[in-house]
């Protein structure tokens, strides 16, 4: 294994930002399913996905982890367990709204950053 370095906190963000972008349309296609098909059963099941994504994500990503400085792990590893757990917890209780809220803080307005989207935000900072 390679020594942790910038070049592994620029990965581990480029994962989350494939991540971000994979819940995004996971979120979008539940709407979609939503509003304009009126089915459901799609919108629960897109949002499944989305927590069964999350819920999974720290273990997708330890192999980014161990390769970013210690600096990225510290922000990195307790969030994405925070998510992860949120997640296991929308499924446990199989609530759709549970799971629609997954990643957004109490006081979300549309158009702002999601924790992950903030997560990642963070570690570009920490990059510069």
């Amino acid at each position: 294994m390679n020594a942790p370095s910038r070049q592994g906190s620029a990965a581990l963000i480029t994962r989350l930002k494939e991540a971000a972008a994979r819940i995004a349309q996971l979120e979008q296609d539940a709407q979609t399913a939503l509003r304009q098909e009126k089915n459901e059963d799609a919108y629960r099941q897109r949002l499944r996905e989305k927590a069964l994504f999350l819920a999974g994500l720290p273990e997708s990503l330890a192999p980014d982890l161990a390769d970013a400085p210690s600096a990225a792990r510290v922000l990195s590893e307790p969030a994405l367990s925070r998510f992860a757990r949120g997640a296991r917890e929308a499924l446990s209780l199989d609530s759709v709204f549970y799971m629609s809220a997954l990643l957004y803080p109490d006081h979300h307005a549309p158009g702002e950053p999601n924790n992950l989207e903030l997560l990642i935000l963070d570690l570009e900072k920490s990059l510069r």
